[in-house]
């Protein structure tokens, strides 16, 4: 498995200002559901 979090820009819009931070997210891996080891579409 990856990374589990990951560090970006985060822009935060109000009614008068927008300000730009970093941010902490989750980061996921894509989901893949399998029946019998066939994956399905």
């Amino acid at each position: 498995m990856g990374r589990v979090t990951l560090r970006t820009p985060v822009t935060r819009i109000t009614d008068t200002r927008q300000s730009t931070r970093p941010d902490t997210v989750v980061v996921e891996e894509p989901l893949e559901i399998r029946v019998n080891g066939t994956p399905l579409a």
